[in-house]
């Protein structure tokens, strides 16, 4: 059984930025996390926390959720504010990650194995507490909003680029392994999506 990990991280808000923004690739062409080729959008990057006062920025690794007898398993946001339904191949391949900066949160899932090279980047859910930190989800390629209220709004961003193999001959065992594997996960992340239900 896999465990949680935990670990808080105490850093300045200026280095807590990049961990709960979510950057999206430059123009022109690049190869999705499967690999196949498309267009993508300007850059632009997702604004995090402005709240005063706010909790520091926090960085939870947490392999869940366990294997379950139905097949699936419920995902709860940290705070109660939305969940989603889990397949069990994400208790064997996959790992969640959760960021909080401020009020602000994102909760990234990712493939375990290639998360530990930098890459893994399945989806990321964004929710955004202060209205000043909303963003026009329209504008942002490879993203789509899941929620929205005068207080809230919750959104997905999808990765532009290959997630899988970054140190690997694409001919090796080991990017093969990946490639297939972190397929898995990619294959399941509409019906994750699907499944997202606003709680509070």
């Amino acid at each position: 059984m896999k465990r949680i990990i935990v670990f808080v991280l105490v850093i300045a808000l200026a280095v807590s930025a990049a961990a709960c923004s979510v950057s999206v690739s430059s123009g022109g062409s690049t190869e999705t996390p499967t690999g196949s080729t498309e267009a993508s959008a300007a850059a632009t990057e997702v604004p995090t926390a402005a709240v005063t006062d706010a909790p520091g920025p926090t960085l939870n690794i947490v392999t869940e959720p366990p294997k379950s007898d139905s097949g699936y398993s419920t995902y709860t946001e940290p705070n109660g504010y939305w969940q989603v339904t889990v397949p069990d191949i994400w208790s064997e391949l996959g790992i969640i990650v959760e960021y909080k900066d401020g009020y602000n949160s994102c909760v990234k899932f990712a493939y375990e194995d290639a998360y530990n090279d930098g890459a893994g980047h399945v989806f990321t859910i964004v929710m955004c507490v202060n209205p000043s930190d909303f963003v026009d989800v329209e504008n942002l390629p490879h993203a789509e909003e899941l929620y929205q209220s005068p207080d809230f709004q919750v959104y997905v961003v999808y990765p532009t680029d290959v997630q899988f193999g970054v140190y690997d001959d694409p001919s090796s065992d080991r990017f093969q392994r990946q490639k297939e594997e972190y397929g898995e996960l990619y294959d399941t992340r509409e019906d994750i999506i699907d499944s997202f239900t606003w709680l509070k």
